[in-house]
């Protein structure tokens, strides 16, 4: 089931729960990015050689890569300068708030039953 889930279309959503966008993997190991409309905005995939990411735009345009933090940037973009991952490429957990709400209601649930 894992191997089926990973090539499933995935909703993200941002902090308050309004869609932001998909994702989804290929068979190769790439990862493809999508609008909240269900349009392409990009894909990376693994470098075989660095074991970082190389990310493109919706037409295949290499727009950088990423790297180990230097001076709090982890992407060199296309030209060489140093940056952040494009926004479009960090979705959020689609299970963010429902691990949140489930971990602060075993926690809740703990403290009543020392309460009692």
């Amino acid at each position: 089931m894992d191997a089926f889930h990973d090539f499933q279309f995935k909703p993200h959503f941002d902090h308050d729960n309004h869609l932001t966008g998909f994702t989804q993997k290929d068979m190769f190991g790439s990862k493809h990015y999508f609008g909240e409309d269900g349009h392409p905005t990009g894909h990376s995939s693994k470098n075989p050689f660095t074991h970082h990411s190389d990310y493109f735009d919706a037409s295949n345009k290499p727009l950088g890569d990423s790297i180990n933090e230097i001076n709090g940037h982890d992407f060199q973009k296309f030209d060489g300068s140093l940056g952040h991952t494009p926004k479009m490429f960090e979705l959020k957990d689609p299970n963010f708030h429902n691990d949140v709400h489930n971990h602060f209601s075993n926690y809740r649930s703990g403290l009543l039953s020392h309460i009692r």
